[in-house]
C-alpha cells in the first residue's frame, strides 16, 4: 500500500491505516528528541559546558611541543597559537609550526596574538612585537618588555601593555607609522607595568598592574589605588553592559578572585552557588551568546549563561585546569588555551539534556511540548519535566502511581495522561488519578494519545492489543476495530496503524 493512503475505517474520530506505514518506536521518539530540543535551543535557556561538543588537543599526544600561551584566528580562518617555543597554525586538522621563510626562525615565548582587521597577524613576545602580514614577518623596533595584551581601536590602531621593561615612558602603547608610542605617567596613568588591557563602549582603556586601576583616554585619566587590598594583581578585565566592569585578579581571597569594578568601588561577583573571591581569574571573555567564560589559574573553566554558572575541568575532559587564554572564533566556537594542550567548545543547534543536567533516567520513551514551553518526557525512572532549561523528576515519592511512564499526553485544559507502567494516570494541579478498566483489573502497557476533539485514546500494546477510549467520567470501554485487524500504533492526529 502506498505510504500516503489510509483506509477510513468510521470507528469514533479514528483513522485506520495499514501497518506498512507504521513508525518504529524509537525512530518516532528520535524524532521527538530531535523537535523537542532544537525548539529548547531557541529559548533563552541556560547551556552548560558539558551539553556543548569538546574536543581536546593534548602536548602529551605530540600536538603541540610546548605550552600554548595565545590563540587568536586571521581573516583567512586560520587558528594561531602562540607557544612557549614558536607560533603554531592550525587548520582544523594540522597542527603546523609556523618559520620564517628567509630566516628559518619562528617568533618564539609568545604571550598575545592579535589578528588585526587587514588580516594580517600581530605577535606579542617576551620583549618583542612581531607582525606578520602576507608571509612576511617584521619586527617592531623599540625596547618593549614583554608584550602581554593587545587589541585594535575602532580606528584599526593597534594597542598593547607590557611589562618588564626598563623604559620608563609608559606601559600603554599603540603602535603609529611601524613604531610604538607609548603613555604612561605624564598622562595620568600611573600602572608602569601592566597585564590586563581592554577599551569599553565609550573608549576609554583600562590598563591592570600589580595593584592598581588606571583608566584613560586622550586629555582623562583616573587611577584606582589597591594598596591595603592585598591585590595579588590583575590578569583580566571584561566591559559589562551596564558601565561597570569584571575585574579578575591573579588570586582567590578576600577583595581579590572576580570582582566587579563599579563608581570606582570593587564589589565581589556573586551568584546564586558562585562566589568570585573563590576563584583566580586570568582570562575573560563574553560570547556571542552573552556568556560569559571564565579562565582560572588552577580551578579549570567557569562558564555563566543566562545567570546559571557552571564548572568543566579535568575531571570533565578539560585538557589542564591551568587556563592561559579563551578565544572566540568566527564560528563561535569557543577556544581554550591550557597548560597542557588546546581544547574546543562548539554550541550544537540541538541541546541534549541527560542525568548531569538533573534528569533521573538517561532512556526517554515518550516526550512532549506542552503550550507553555515546558518539554515533558516518560522515562523507565519517573516522569521527566524540563522547564526553562531545569530538570527535574516526579518518582513514586512523589505520588507517581508507579516507576515507569510509557507514554504521555496532553489535553487543551493542559491535564497530563500517562501510561504508568500498566495503568492510565492522570495528572492535573499536582496530583495524580488512575482510570482503570470496569472490573479495576489494571489495563496493562499502553500508548495514549488525545485527538483534537480532546478524546483521549489508549492502546494497549501488551500481548493481548486493544483500543480503548476513555469517557468525560473516566470510564473506559473498548473500541471495536474492523475484523481481522490488530492495531500496531496510535498517533496524535487520530490514525492508527493496523495490520
Amino acid at each position: 500500500m502506498s505510504t500516503s493512503s489510509r483506509n477510513v475505517c468510521g470507528v469514533g474520530n479514528l483513522t485506520f491505516t495499514d501497518a506498512a506505514i507504521s513508525v518504529s518506536r524509537y525512530v518516532l521518539v528520535l524524532l521527538i528528541h530531535t523537535l523537542v530540543f532544537g525548539a529548547a535551543a531557541a529559548q533563552e535557556i541556560p547551556v552548560k559546558l558539558s551539553q556543548y561538543a569538546h574536543a581536546a588537543w593534548r602536548l602529551q599526544d605530540g600536538f603541540l611541543d610546548s605550552t600554548p600561551q595565545a590563540i587568536a584566528q586571521t581573516r583567512d580562518g586560520y587558528l594561531w597559537i602562540g607557544t612557549v617555543s614558536g607560533l603554531v597554525r592550525f587548520d582544523g586538522v594540522n597542527f603546523v609550526p609556523w618559520k620564517d621563510a628567509q630566516t628559518g626562525v619562528s617568533p618564539a615565548n609568545i604571550f598575545s596574538l592579535l589578528a588585526s582587521r587587514d588580516g594580517s597577524l600581530w605577535i606579542g613576545q617576551a620583549g618583542a612585537l612581531s607582525h606578520l602580514q602576507n608571509g612576511k614577518l617584521t619586527t617592531i623596533p623599540g625596547p618593549l618588555g614583554r608584550v602581554n595584551r593587545m587589541l585594535q581601536d575602532d580606528h584599526g590602531t593597534i594597542w598593547l601593555v607590557r611589562s618588564r621593561s626598563d623604559n620608563e615612558t609608559g606601559s600603554l602603547c599603540e603602535v603609529r607609522e611601524n613604531r610604538t608610542v607609548c603613555h604612561g605617567m605624564a598622562e595620568g596613568i600611573n600602572c608602569r607595568a601592566a597585564d590586563a588591557l581592554t577599551r569599553d563602549a565609550n573608549g576609554i582603556f583600562w590598563v591592570g598592574n600589580e595593584d592598581s586601576v588606571c583608566s584613560w583616554r586622550p586629555g582623562s585619566a583616573s587611577n584606582i589605588s589597591m594598596h591595603g587590598l592585598q591585590a595579588p594583581g590583575i590578569g583580566a578585565f571584561l566591559p559589562q553592559r551596564d558601565g561597570s566592569l569584571l575585574v579578575g585578579f591573579l588570586r582567590a581571597g578576600q577583595s581579590a578572585g572576580l570582582q566587579r569594578l563599579a563608581a570606582g568601588k570593587f564589589r565581589t561577583f556573586t551568584l546564586p552557588g558562585f562566589d568570585g573571591s573563590k576563584i583566580s581569574a586570568v582570562s575573560l571573555l563574553r560570547d556571542r551568546y552573552d556568556g560569559i567564560w571564565i579562565g582560572t589559574l588552577s580551578q579549570g573553566l567557569f562558564h555563566i549563561d543566562h545567570g546559571v554558572v557552571d564548572h568543566f575541568g579535568t575531571a570533565d575532559g578539560l585538557s589542564s585546569d591551568d587556563i592561559e587564554d579563551i578565544f572566540e572564533d568566527r564560528e563561535g566556537d569557543v577556544w581554550i588555551a591550557t597548560s597542557a594542550g588546546v581544547d574546543q567548545f562548539h554550541r550544537i543547534p540541538i541541546i541534549s539534556f541527560s542525568m548531569e543536567q538533573g534528569l533521573s533516567s538517561s532512556r526517554m520513551l515518550s516526550v512532549i511540548t506542552s503550550g507553555d514551553g515546558r518539554v515533558f518526557a516518560g522515562s523507565p525512572n519517573g516522569l521527566q519535566i524540563l522547564n526553562q532549561g531545569k530538570a527535574t523528576a516526579i518518582l513514586p515519592k512523589d505520588g507517581l502511581p508507579a516507576q515507569m511512564v510509557t507514554s504521555i499526553a496532553q489535553d487543551a485544559l493542559g491535564d497530563l495522561w500517562m501510561g504508568v507502567k500498566d495503568r492510565l494516570a492522570k495528572y492535573s494541579h499536582g496530583q495524580f488519578r488512575t482510570v482503570s478498566l470496569p472490573d479495576q483489573q489494571p489495563i496493562g502497557p499502553i500508548s495514549v494519545v488525545v485527538d483534537a476533539k480532546q478524546t483521549v485514546w489508549i492502546l494497549r500494546i501488551g500481548h493481548e492489543k486493544r483500543l480503548l477510549q476513555v469517557s468525560k467520567n473516566l470510564a473506559v470501554r473498548p473500541v471495536p476495530l474492523p475484523v481481522a485487524t490488530t492495531p500496531h500504533e496510535i498517533f496524535s492526529d487520530g490514525s492508527v496503524a493496523y495490520g
